[in-house]
Formats: structure tokens, C-alpha cells, sequence
């Protein structure tokens, strides 16, 4: 038997690991790289009559902004 078959059937799997969440790195049009501060989950936000549940991604842009 292959080695996979043998630890299956030994019960020697390998301990399930936490989730780690998950990284976002945003790539501007600019491209440059901004990581950012925090999340807004599951805001409504109303368009005429439609109400859509949308996250947000609350990014640190001072010093970094060109006011057009």
C-alpha cells in the first residue's frame, strides 16, 4: 500500500490547524500596494428602493491623496 493509505488506515492523521482569517492586500489604480485598517461588515446600503448588504474595506489614505 501507498504511504497515504497506510497513515489512513493507521489514524495517525495530521492535527486540523485554526483558520488564519484571511489577508487582503488592495493594489490601487495607481498601482500602488495599501493594506487596510479595518472592516465594515454587512452595511445596507440603499439604492432607490433596493437594499443591498455590502462590506467595506476602510482604508488609511492621508498623505497619500491627490485632491483633484
Amino acid at each position: 500500500m501507498g504511504e497515504n493509505v497506510s497513515t489512513i488506515l493507521q489514524s495517525k492523521l495530521p492535527p486540523k490547524l485554526k483558520d488564519p482569517g484571511m489577508g487582503v492586500v488592495l493594489q490601487l489604480a495607481d498601482r500602488s500596494i495599501v493594506y487596510p485598517e479595518g472592516v465594515l461588515e454587512d452595511v445596507l446600503v440603499q439604492v432607490n428602493e433596493l437594499v443591498i448588504p455590502a462590506d467595506f474595506y476602510v482604508l488609511d489614505m492621508m498623505g497619500d491623496t491627490l485632491l483633484i
